[in-house]
């Protein structure tokens, strides 16, 4: 049998490099043809060639090894010698080895290799094709970078450009400096799509005419604008009007302006979040907010955020802005159940208020309150999660909530999901419910059967013994029901 390499290390470790002065495998790869050969020796040999701590320590590179691909060299760079001997001496040990060949596919931190494709020569478009619109509009519906091989002339043709930027904005990227710094041209591509603006001459961004066509229909192309048009209080209004969030691109000074604030937060009212402090207390501006997105509520001050009319408001849109209701009104019914009734998942931050209440000294447990938690479930039976342990084990409640969702039996007790109504029920409202039953339901043949009948591929959750039962197998062979 041959030796081992010296190199070799005879356990794992660390494997000592015969080469000072190595790389890692990353610079190599992007610059050495072999490397996939490197990658190939490191498949037949993992337990030696561990990518961080040997494959990626046993070649060097050079600062000439670019050159070898610039021109031709008379012999190659050592790096490319020296990765060819150590290959060779791999190859030998895993002949001596008896080891079988790698697979032709290997993939190693990476895309799978397929070595004999990677010289595969390229293929260049011909002078025809990289002067052709169509084909490079049709290229550009998946691929963004679609024109770095077009043509100059193309390049340079306004019509052009402004028919590949209706279908990518990022196609400006690749048109001529000349038509960037265009003004009547880029005037027509930002009514176009305002988002062009990124790739325009400094000059044409510090332009108003052009800036306000562009957030007319791209109020967040404002990130782009110079800081003398991000304070100018004209397009910033109409930027805010677009899309609100666009206020986070404006001036501080507009963002302390009540009138453009408002009109983002009517658009928007997560932006909320970029206006002033002073504007955050102001009880026009944060009802206006939380009218539009519940969740702004995150953003008010603590005052408004114990505003009744505020708070309700904030949970008539979105229930989950319970979880920023103040303390002060947490144990309003009217907003708990206001926000139950708007999104039953707003259970999970009933639960929180107890945690708050006992802060407060309050003796009230939301929690444990089954008005509360039927409310809850009435309109997301999922939401039987987010109910007390008690809760989970009372036979009204989890019926309650299989009932508008037949996998809401995953969160009941123990004790539920071994109750035959219960499982049956659920089953009937959601054949796939059969998974969560306990062991025992799963062997009931009725059970079963509904679940089947409901969906036939809850018939992978039955007991063995029921899988190949005629009837049972026969249902499931039937078009599956759909609620």
């Amino acid at each position: 049998m041959a030796s081992k390499p010296s190199f070799l290390p005879s356990r794992r470790g660390t494997v000592e490099s015969p080469y000072p002065n190595v790389a890692s495998l990353d610079a190599v790869e992007a610059q050495t043809v072999q490397a996939p050969i490197l990658r190939i020796a490191a498949n037949v040999f993992p337990e030696i060639f561990k990518p961080d701590a040997c494959l990626r320590s046993q070649v060097r590179t050079e600062p000439s090894l670019s050159h070898h691909h610039a021109g031709t060299l008379d012999q190659p760079p050592r790096a490319l010698r020296e990765s060819s001997l150590l290959i060779n001496e791999v190859e030998q040990d895993r002949i001596s080895r008896n080891v079988p060949s790698p697979p032709k596919g290997i993939i190693l931190g990476g895309e799978p290799l397929v070595p004999q494709e990677l010289d595969a020569p390229f293929s260049p478009l011909s002078e025809s094709e990289q002067e052709s619109p169509e084909l490079f509009l049709s290229k550009l519906r998946y691929d963004s970078h679609a024109l770095r091989c077009a043509s100059s002339v193309l390049l340079c043709n306004p019509n052009f450009i402004l028919k590949a930027i209706q279908i990518d904005p990022k196609a400006m990227f690749y048109a001529d400096q000349s038509l960037k710094e265009n003004a009547a041209f880029m005037y027509q591509a930002v009514q176009l799509n305002g988002w062009v603006l990124e790739y325009a001459s400094e000059a044409i961004k510090k332009d108003p005419r052009i800036f306000f066509a562009a957030v007319h229909n791209a109020g967040c192309a404002l990130q782009f604008a110079s800081i003398g048009l991000q304070n100018n209080p004209k397009i910033v209004s109409e930027a805010v009007h677009n899309n609100g969030w666009a206020l986070s691109y404006a001036s501080l000074e507009l963002q302390q302006d009540e009138t453009i604030v408002f009109e983002a937060v009517q658009n928007n009212g997560i932006a909320l979040e970029c206006a002033s402090t002073e504007l955050k207390h102001n009880p026009k501006i944060v009802h206006a907010a939380v009218s539009q997105n519940g969740l702004a509520l995150k953003f008010a001050s603590m005052n408004l955020r114990n505003d009744r009319r505020i708070a309700l408001a904030a949970v008539k849109q979105n229930g989950l802005a319970l979880k920023y209701v103040g303390d002060l009104l947490i144990n309003d019914s009217e907003i708990v159940s206001t926000a139950l009734l708007q999104n039953g998942m707003a259970l999970e931050f009933v639960q929180s208020s107890e945690k708050r209440t006992r802060k407060l000294n309050q003796a009230k447990l939301l929690g444990d309150n089954p008005q509360y938690v039927i409310i809850a479930l009435r309109q997301n039976g999922l939401a039987l999660q987010f109910a007390t342990a008690a809760m989970k084990n009372l036979f009204a409640v989890v019926w309650k909530a299989i009932s508008q969702n037949g996998r809401a039996l995953e969160h009941a007790s123990a004790g539920m999901r071994n109750f035959f109504k219960i499982v049956d029920r659920a089953v009937q409202q959601n054949g796939l419910a059969l998974q969560f039953a306990s062991d025992r339901l799963k062997k009931s043949r009725p059970i079963v059967t509904h679940a089947v009948q409901q969906n036939t591929g809850a018939i992978i959750y039955a007991d063995p013994t029921l899988e190949e039962d005629p009837e049972i197998c026969k249902l499931a062979r039937k078009p599956q029901r759909t609620n």
